[in-house]
């Protein structure tokens, strides 16, 4: 796929789905606690709601199969099987270099995520790109911000780092995720990953195929 190429003085990248391959991880935690309830979860229910927040896609699956257990409890669950997977995640492809790459040369790197704070920074460092990023923002706390489709942890990270957004390029795996980057006022980028490919993303958003085909370079001064 030819190479997508900006100039930016900061990007903003999600967590799920676009550095790290926890969306299958999620997909076969979710189907063993369903298969423990005596549901079937199946690919195509599970990819409708990917990019929301698990909170939601739980509440989702619970009235879908109208099971008899409360949501925090599969919750609970959920977090517990995907700690592994944080610990050591795997990377999307070009994802460690990409985010290297735009640090040297010079680039801020925020990451932004609905998922929990402690979570987005374990994974971070276990990718050895903690060093490489500037702001780490993420679900968490009383006063944290509001998870996507809102702008707000778009928002948070910039303002971390002291870029404005009209400066900055956000990329994103989902709809709900390329939603808050639009909102947010970056120039955003969606790469698709397995479980996104059928979701309509907003207008005006740019496309690539992988990280690996996404070059950003600093902006010339002035």
């Amino acid at each position: 796929m030819t190479t997508l190429g900006l100039e930016a003085d900061a990007v903003v990248l999600d967590l799920d789905g676009l550095l790290v391959d926890s969306e299958t991880a999620a997909f076969d935690v979710a189907r063993g606690i369903l298969a423990d309830e005596g549901a079937h979860l199946d690919r195509e229910l599970f990819a409708l709601h990917v990019g929301r927040p698990a909170s939601r896609l739980y509440a989702a699956l619970v009235a879908h199969y109208g099971m008899a257990v409360a949501v925090t409890d599969l919750l609970r669950r959920r977090e517990d099987g995907l700690a592994r997977f944080y610990a050591d995640p795997t990377p999307m492809p070009g994802a460690v270099d990409f985010v290297r790459r735009a640090a040297a040369r010079g680039i801020a790197v925020g990451v932004a995520s609905s998922s929990h704070l402690s979570v987005v920074t374990r994974a971070v460092e276990a990718l050895g790109l903690l060093p490489a990023v500037g702001a780490v923002v993420g679900r968490g706390g009383p006063a944290g911000p509001a998870p996507k489709p809102a702008p707000d942890v778009y928002l948070t990270a910039l303002r971390r780092l002291g870029v404005s957004p009209s400066a900055a390029v956000g990329v994103e795996d989902s709809a709900t995720g390329a939603q808050a980057s639009v909102a947010a006022g970056l120039t955003t980028v969606v790469i698709p990953s397995e479980w996104t490919l059928s979701q309509t993303f907003p207008s005006g958003v740019l496309r690539t195929g992988s990280l690996a085909n996404l070059d950003v370079r600093p902006r010339p001064p002035g």
